[in-house]
């Protein structure tokens, strides 16, 4: 599901669609994955499938 499909379904919820300030700041390592690494991907591999993220995610967890 694209981030505008995401939005469009939120505005039915009581709340609508709430952005976190948070996912624009490059200092998380999530933010610069998905600003910065993610299109870089994607331009090199244009036809590879478009969800890699679970996969990822899952790999990148850190256990403390």
């Amino acid at each position: 599901m694209s981030r505008a499909e995401l939005a469009e379904a939120a505005q039915s919820l009581p709340y609508g669609w709430v952005e976190d300030e948070s996912n624009e700041d490059p200092s998380y390592d999530r933010n610069f994955l998905r600003q910065q690494i993610i299109p870089l991907l994607k331009d090199r591999w244009p036809a590879s499938p478009r969800r890699p993220a679970p996969r990822l995610s899952a790999s990148s967890r850190v256990s403390s």
